[in-house]
């Protein structure tokens, strides 16, 4: 593993853990749409 990767890795686990709440959000309020539409 070369040190391109290295900070390749780095920048993508900064970046996912960034986006890790707005996918949380994102898939909690679709699983909220998809509840409320069966109940309707």
């Amino acid at each position: 593993m070369t040190e391109h990767d290295k900070k390749t890795l780095t920048s993508f686990v900064d970046l996912s853990d960034r986006l890790m709440p707005w996918v949380a959000a994102a898939g909690l309020g679709l699983l909220v749409v998809i509840t409320v539409s069966r109940l309707v």
